[in-house]
């Protein structure tokens, strides 16, 4: 099966690239939702709200292309 997907080699790698790319964004928007309730929310920081949420929406527009 290996000699079939020889020629296809580079997109292999590529799709396991962009995979661990969106897992690693998948596992990183959690952490970023805790910390604009634990901090923007409960310590009433607006700006830190719109700040981590700008900084998640690029983030997910980044693990959609992935």
């Amino acid at each position: 099966m290996l000699r079939f997907l020889k020629k296809y080699r580079h997109w292999c790698l590529l799709c396991m690239v962009m995979m661990v790319a969106e897992t690693a964004v998948d596992l990183l928007q959690p952490a970023m939702m805790a910390s604009i309730v634990d901090d923007g929310v409960l310590g009433q920081n607006l700006s830190l709200v719109v700040q981590v949420g700008v900084k998640m929406i690029a983030l997910v527009v980044a693990g959609g292309a992935a």
